[in-house]
């Protein structure tokens, strides 16, 4: 996901992508992870009841996490990030996915 602009009142999905990474020196299936998102405004700090569950998608041949944004979180006009966390038995990642502008309508 690079910056996204949606308009006040949307409903829509957000998708990020994840990329590949290790565990103990084995490329791990992101799949095998809960994914969750957080959508706050920038500068803002993610705290725990920011995050929402997302559910794993193939888009192609791509594994993504979406979202639907609006319905997870009211969003007013502004920018945001958003973030993807993903949890696994004992690993808990976090990456920032992307940034949100949302406009109201012209």
């Amino acid at each position: 996901m690079s910056e996204i602009v949606l308009y006040v009142g949307s409903t829509e999905y957000l998708y990020a992508s994840i990329t590949a990474f290790e565990v103990d020196g084995v490329v791990a299936d992101p799949t095998d992870y809960a994914a969750e998102v957080a959508i706050v405004a920038l500068g803002t700090e993610v705290i725990e009841t920011d995050w929402a569950s997302a559910e794993w998608v193939k888009v192609g041949t791509t594994d993504r996490v979406r979202i639907l944004a609006g319905d997870a979180a009211e969003l007013v006009a502004g920018h945001y990030a958003v973030y993807v966390r993903l949890t696994g038995s004992i690993e808990v990642i976090i990456r920032q996915a992307g940034r949100l502008t949302v406009r109201a309508a012209d």
